[in-house]
């Protein structure tokens, strides 16, 4: 790791560059083509710019680049492939070490992410402080998967994925000597993510899931803090937000390995859907002395849904309609404290939260031959009804 920064013109630009370049040997060795799995090879930097055109106003540049290129995780077989006599003529047991494998899959494993952001600050007045922050990430990826960790094709996969995002947020923040302090906000997002995945299931069945999700959203957002006296505060905010989800699949089964020519359409579609969450939040302090603080909040957040790019409609028509968002409902009371000349920590909350149309990702088994017997799958996404999330903290620190 390196690292360099200082003025450039002193009083107006300033800047900093930074690198790192992170290897390390694999846990484990692919055994049947005698290369090592599970080794970290990264390689990144970063570049910022910081300029002072006047004493109230600041202009940051950043730009990031990362690409990681090690060979996949050796994954492990906890009980012998029974397809392997069928395709080898051999059993396939277990391998002594956890992280060793036997994947005939080429070592394909890269991953390509670059930012690119621009922040002003302004401070308007001594209360008042403006921000715009703007920001675009891409992100690229192969990494070929081999499920069966044999030699033989019985679960390949060789997908390629990419994702892309400009947002673009406006954020006011009051923090005077007054009741009020707070911040409010104008946040938007634009982006798509995808990609294509190429398979060959028991040598047999080669195909393609061909498909991606476009994401705008809109949100308005205010968190503030009033000062109802030296003991007790309130707190409260707001995230009214609107998103769109477009999906589009196109997948298919092929000819042959080579991917080109579709021989039957399992799914051929594209469709758009809005999600809205108002995301409130309430909570009250009370500080009985400069030490100890209790309190108590509620607040709610959301995650949006969308559509399931591997669905399969020919078999399973239901699978092309959208899933909904998740919704979730969190409570917390606790108390932070500064004990004994501010030597003891003492924090602790309990907290309470229920999950609504909660998202799970699995395989739907369906009957492609119509005999009456599901005998294929495909992965699918649905809202699995509702689930609840409780617990206890308790942190400390002591320094004595």
């Amino acid at each position: 790791r390196a690292s360099i920064g200082g003025a450039l013109i002193p009083g107006k630009l300033r800047g900093k560059a930074s690198f790192a370049w992170l290897t390390r040997d694999g846990y484990g060795e692919n055994l049947y083509q005698g290369h090592e799995v599970s080794d970290k090879d990264t390689m990144a930097y970063r570049l910022g710019l910081e300029w002072l055109p006047t004493e109230n106003l600041r202009v940051r540049f950043d730009y990031d680049h990362t690409e990681d290129n090690a060979h996949p995780k050796g994954l492990t077989r906890m009980a012998p492939n029974f397809f392997c006599p069928v395709f080898l003529g051999e059993e396939c047991p277990p391998l002594d070490n956890l992280f060793d494998t036997e994947s005939g899959i080429e070592p394909l494993n890269e991953t390509t992410v670059d930012g690119l952001s621009m922040t002003w600050t302004w401070d308007i007045n001594p209360d008042w402080q403006f921000k715009s922050i703007t920001a675009r990430r891409e992100g690229d990826s192969t990494n070929f998967i081999d499920f069966d960790t044999t030699p033989a094709r019985i679960a390949d996969s060789l997908p390629t994925y990419f994702d892309e995002q400009t947002t673009q947020e406006f954020q006011l923040v009051f923090a005077g000597e007054g009741k009020w302090s707070g911040v409010m906000g104008l946040y938007y997002f634009d982006g798509k993510a995808g990609g294509t995945v190429n398979f060959v299931f028991v040598e047999s069945v080669p195909g393609t899931t061909d498909g991606d999700m476009k994401t705008r959203q809109f949100a308005l957002y205010g968190d503030a803090v009033y000062q109802i006296n030296d003991r007790w505060a309130l707190n409260f905010g707001l995230r009214p937000t609107q998103e769109k989800k477009t999906g589009r699949a196109y997948n298919y089964y092929t000819t042959d390995d080579t991917f080109q020519t579709p021989s039957f359409i399992l799914a051929d579609f594209e469709d758009s859907v809005t999600f809205n969450s108002f995301a409130p939040k309430i909570g009250v302090d009370w500080r009985i002395n400069n030490d100890v603080m209790l309190y108590g909040k509620v607040n709610q957040g959301f995650k949006s849904g969308g559509y399931n790019v591997r669905a399969n409609t020919f078999y399973v028509p239901e699978s092309a309609e959208p899933f909904d968002d998740e919704v979730m409902t969190m409570g917390e009371i606790g108390v932070k404290s500064t004990l004994a000349n501010n030597s003891l920590v003492l924090n602790a909350a309990l907290f309470y939260g229920t999950y609504e149309d909660v998202q799970v990702s699995y395989f739907t088994a369906y009957d492609s031959d119509f005999d009456g017997e599901d005998d294929s799958f495909f992965g699918d996404i649905r809202n699995e009804g509702d689930a609840t999330v409780k617990g206890l903290e308790f942190e400390y620190a002591w320094n004595p």
